[in-house]
């Protein structure tokens, strides 16, 4: 079972910080009871390294309607103009404190929030890597919420390569994986107030 250790948190001296701590934890409070109350099964994914420059990825889907409703609710932890935005709650949080280990934690919470096994397996050994970022810029601006003509280019060219089952393989799992950080980010901001200034971070960090 891990264990967690209480760190004190500046929030007198930052209104941006008590601000974007607010609304990551009202958006993260919808996102998390979205995951919690819904069916998504058992899923799965291969990836075909056969050629390795051009690695075929398939697997298994949720329900697309609920996969575009997760991917609805997890745009606001990446937009950069929203106040939920995951790496900048994330930037206010260690500058308002001393703590050693609550650095360490941020900082590897910032590099692994959005992580694609399967992508980085695919393409460990081709000329060039695909960033999960860029799996999700593919998607959403090309396909979900917008219609932009060099994201529609960009991914068909990701899916002659991957497959088009892959591409959206990789999207979910891309997303599922930055949820569930954002979920655990929550739980551990979830008593951080003006009144009670303090967050968690687990125990292993400091190791």
């Amino acid at each position: 079972m891990d264990r967690f250790d209480a760190v004190s948190i500046d929030l007198s001296s930052s209104p941006e910080l008590r601000q974007r701590l607010e609304a990551f934890k009202r958006r993260a409070a919808d996102l998390a009871g979205f995951i919690r109350t819904q069916k998504w099964g058992v899923q799965h994914i291969h990836v075909d390294r056969s050629n390795q420059h051009r690695p075929t990825v398939g697997g298994t889907l949720p329900n697309e309607l609920m996969l575009e409703a997760l991917y609805r609710r997890f745009r606001f932890f990446i937009l950069n103009d929203e106040p939920a935005n995951y790496r900048r709650l994330l930037r206010l949080l260690s500058a308002s404190s001393n703590s050693k280990l609550l650095h360490r934690f941020l900082r590897v919470e910032r590099k692994e929030f959005l992580t694609s096994d399967s992508l980085k397996f695919a393409f460990v050994t081709a000329d060039s890597m695909y960033q999960p970022e860029k799996v999700i810029n593919f998607w959403f601006n090309a396909y979900y919420f917008h219609d932009e003509e060099p994201e529609r280019e960009r991914l068909a060219a990701f899916e002659r390569i991957v497959s088009p089952e892959g591409a959206k393989v990789l999207l979910w799992e891309t997303v599922w994986n930055g949820a569930l950080k954002v979920r655990n980010m929550a739980w551990l901001v979830r008593q951080a107030t003006a009144e009670n200034p303090v967050v968690y971070v687990p125990l292993y960090c400091a190791v």
